[in-house]
């Protein structure tokens, strides 16, 4: 019972320090704000809606104050919290594009796959087979391949398929997912002989 409590007092902690720190934002205090915004984030039991609010007006006074050097965290600490879908987009291709000018291709796909799924799509799936490419992981690579299949032509999605194929036979330890995008490849282009050699 006293470790519960003492997790709800912290918690509650965390919610009037996001709080406090919402009073000097709105009073145009962003020096003070900036600091209880932090420190509210940076308590062990800080609940999610606690981070969130404190995350996002951070962001936003950096932005103001033109300093990038503590929004690569504070990126990665909102995207585990924030609950609109639009919102979390921006957020996530922002840190992407962060990541890749900073060559952090870890954190970069980390960030770009999870905008895979919404408007960002696109620009997501360049970045990420250029990460791939370079960094050598067929695996990754072929799949990223195939996601692009998908929104392509025929032609066009016949020539990543094939491309994905390919990369993962001549790895060498790929067979089943190659024969997989093989056979995807007679099913949608019908016989060939160079798939059948494959």
């Amino acid at each position: 019972t006293k470790v519960s409590t003492t997790a709800k007092d912290a918690s509650v902690r965390a919610r009037i320090t996001s709080s406090m720190g919402e009073l000097y934002f709105s009073g145009g205090d962003k020096k003070r704000a900036r600091a209880v915004f932090t420190s509210a984030i940076a308590m062990p039991e800080a609940p999610d809606d606690a981070v969130l609010i404190s995350a996002r007006a951070l962001v936003e006074i950096y932005d103001a104050e033109g300093d990038a050097r503590p929004l690569p965290d504070l990126l990665d600490r909102l995207s585990q919290v924030e609950t609109d879908p639009e919102r979390a987009r921006v957020v996530n291709e922002r840190r992407g594009e962060i990541a890749t000018a900073a060559n952090d291709p870890v954190r970069a796909a980390a960030a770009w796959r999870r905008v895979l799924d919404t408007s960002s799509r696109p620009r997501a799936l360049e970045a990420l087979e250029q990460i791939y490419e370079q960094d050598g992981s067929v695996e990754n690579f072929a799949f990223i391949l195939e996601e692009r299949a998908k929104d392509a032509p025929a032609n066009e999605s016949r020539a990543l398929l094939t491309r994905a194929a390919i990369a993962l036979t001549d790895a060498g330890k790929y067979a089943e997912r190659a024969i997989d995008v093989w056979r995807r490849l007679l099913e949608t282009t019908g016989p060939s002989r160079e798939v059948y050699a494959r």
